[in-house]
C-alpha cells in the first residue's frame, strides 16, 4: 500500500504531539514530589524549633574531685612489749636409762613395761633370779657372826688379863710394903741382910708379873682392834650382799613415761644391759634458739631473760594446744650451728587431755624488750622511706616516722604523730600530701557532694612497706 506525502505529514504530527504530552506529565509529577518533600522539611523544622523552644534551659554541672574511702586508726602512745615468734622442740628435763645392777636371768617382768605406758614412782618393773645373791648374803652373815664370836672371845681374855693385872699390882704393893718394913728393921739392927734380900726378890718378882700382865693386855687389845676391823669388813660384805639382793628387783625411780623397754623373761641381763628408759613427763622443756640480735636486744632490757613467761603452741592435726612455760636457763655455749643462743623454758602441764611428748615441734611466743612511749599501727600505714599519712580535714598530711620493730602485720614506731590523730591504714598507691579522702562510715569533710571510690592501692594490691611479708618472727 502506498502512503501519500500528505498522510505521512499527518502521522508525523500525531507522534510529536503524543511525545510532548508524556514529557509534561513527568515534569508535573516531579514538581509535585518536590513540593511535598519541601513541605515535610519545613514542617519538621517548625516542629523541632517548637520542641527546642519548649525544653527548659540546661545548667552545666560543677566538676567534683574524686575522694577515696579509706580506713584510719587513732594514734595512741603507750608502752609496748611485743612477742618474738620462735620455733623449737620439746625435751625431757629428766630422763634415765635403767640398767641391771646385777647379772642373772630375768624371771619376772611387769606386764605394763611397754613403751608409752606411764608408771608411778616405786612401781615394780622386772626381777632377776635372786638365788645366787641370797646365798651370798647368807655366807656374809655367817662370816660376820663368826667374826663377832672371835671378838667376844678376845674381850673375855682382855677382861681376864685386866683382873690378873690388878691382882699382880696388888701383890706388888704388898711386897713393896713388906720390903719397906724389912728395910726399917735392918736399919735399926733388928733384921738380917738375908731377910732384906728376900723381900727385894719378892718385889722384883711381883714387878715382873705386873709387867707381863700389862704386855699381855696390850697384845689382846691389839687383837681386838684387828678383829673389830674384820667385823667391819664382814658388815660391809653383808651390806653389799643385801644391796645385790635388792638390786635383783628393778623399780621405777620416779613417776614418768616409759620410752623404751627391752626386758623379757628368760633373758640374761648384764650390768651393761638397759632394762627400760623412762622420762619425767612433768618436767618437760621447750628448747629453742634466740638469734644474736634478739638475745642482745633482750639483754639490754631492764628485766632479765630468766623468769620470763612464754607460751608454747603445739599443732596436732587440726587442733592447736597451748602450754605456759617459764624460761629457767640458757645453753652453756653459743649454738653456732643455729646462729644464736640456746634457751630452755620449763613447760607446765596442760589442763587438757593432750599432753606434750618429747620431740614435739612447737611454736613459742617469747616476750621481747619493752618499747616505751611507742605507737602500734598496721604495717600498711607505713610508706617508704619511713613516713605515714594522717587524715586532717578530709585530706592527707605526710608525717615522718621511725620504725622500731615489726611483729606480724603491725609495727612499733615513733615519729611526728600526736595522740588522737588519725593515721591512714588503707594502702593507697596515690597517697600524697593533699589527696582528698574520707574515712569509711563518716561523711566527707572537704566536699559534701564528692564521689567516694575504692582505693586504687587496694585494687592493684598496693606494695607493703619495705617489701616485708605479713607473717614473720619479730626482730628476726
Amino acid at each position: 500500500m502506498l502512503i501519500s506525502p500528505h498522510d505521512e505529514s499527518v502521522l508525523t504530527d500525531g507522534v510529536n504531539d503524543a511525545a510532548s504530552g508524556s514529557t509534561m506529565r513527568r515534569t508535573g509529577r516531579f514538581m509535585l514530589q518536590f513540593a511535598l518533600m519541601l513541605a515535610i522539611l519545613v514542617g519538621s523544622y517548625v516542629v523541632m524549633t517548637m520542641v527546642i523552644a519548649a525544653r527548659p534551659e540546661r545548667v552545666p554541672s560543677p566538676i567534683t574531685p574524686t575522694i577515696y574511702a579509706v580506713a584510719a586508726q587513732d594514734v595512741v602512745i603507750e608502752d609496748h612489749r611485743p612477742d618474738i615468734l620462735a620455733y623449737g622442740d620439746v625435751v625431757a628435763q629428766r630422763t634415765v636409762d635403767l640398767r641391771a645392777q646385777v647379772t642373772g636371768e630375768i624371771i619376772e617382768v611387769n606386764p605394763q613395761l611397754r613403751a608409752g605406758q606411764r608408771i608411778e614412782q616405786g612401781d615394780f618393773l622386772a626381777r632377776i633370779d635372786p638365788f645366787a645373791y641370797e646365798g651370798q648374803l647368807t655366807e656374809a652373815r655367817a662370816s660376820l657372826a663368826q667374826a663377832q664370836a672371835v671378838l667376844s672371845e678376845i674381850d673375855a681374855r682382855i677382861a681376864a688379863e685386866r683382873d690378873q693385872q690388878e691382882s699382880a699390882e696388888l701383890q706388888l704393893e704388898i711386897a713393896e710394903s713388906d720390903l719397906l718394913r724389912a728395910q726399917s728393921l735392918s736399919d735399926r739392927g733388928a733384921g738380917t741382910q738375908q731377910q732384906l734380900d728376900e723381900r727385894r726378890l719378892v718385889v722384883s718378882q711381883r714387878n715382873q708379873a705386873v709387867s707381863q700382865s700389862r704386855n699381855a693386855l696390850i697384845v689382846e687389845e691389839a687383837r681386838r682392834n684387828q678383829q673389830q676391823a674384820e667385823i667391819e669388813r664382814q658388815e660391809w660384805l653383808v651390806r653389799q650382799a643385801e644391796r645385790a639382793l635388792s638390786n635383783t628387783t628393778l623399780t621405777a625411780p620416779f613417776a614418768g613415761v616409759i620410752s623404751e623397754a627391752i626386758a623379757e623373761p628368760g633373758r640374761i641381763a648384764g650390768s651393761a644391759d638397759i632394762i627400760a628408759s623412762i622420762y619425767d613427763d612433768q618436767l618437760l622443756e621447750a628448747r629453742f634458739t634466740l638469734t644474736d640480735a634478739q638475745y642482745g636486744r633482750i639483754s639490754s632490757d631492764g628485766e632479765p631473760l630468766i623468769g620470763r613467761v612464754i607460751e608454747a603452741s603445739w599443732v596436732v592435726g587440726t587442733e592447736t594446744y597451748r602450754y605456759e612455760g617459764t624460761i629457767d636457763r640458757l645453753g652453756a655455749t653459743v649454738a653456732s650451728d643455729r646462729g644464736g643462743v640456746e634457751v630452755f623454758a620449763r613447760l607446765a602441764p596442760g589442763d587438757h587431755a593432750v599432753q606434750l611428748r618429747p620431740g614435739a615441734f612447737v611454736a613459742l611466743s617469747v616476750p621481747d624488750r619493752l618499747y616505751a612511749e611507742t605507737i602500734e599501727l598496721p604495717e600498711s600505714a607505713v610508706y617508704d622511706p619511713g613516713h605515714a599519712y594522717v587524715v586532717e580535714e578530709g585530706v592527707l598530711q605526710r608525717r615522718e616516722v621511725t620504725v622500731l620493730a615489726y611483729q606480724g602485720d603491725t609495727v612499733l614506731l615513733r615519729g611526728d604523730l600526736q595522740p588522737g590523730e588519725r593515721v591512714l591504714t588503707t594502702r593507697l598507691t596515690e597517697a600524697d600530701d593533699g589527696l582528698a579522702v574520707r574515712i569509711a562510715g563518716e561523711e566527707a569533710e572537704a566536699v559534701p557532694a564528692a564521689e567516694a571510690v575504692e582505693p586504687a592501692g587496694e585494687r592493684s594490691g598496693g606494695r607493703r612497706p619495705g617489701g616485708r611479708g605479713a607473717m614473720r618472727a619479730f626482730g628476726g
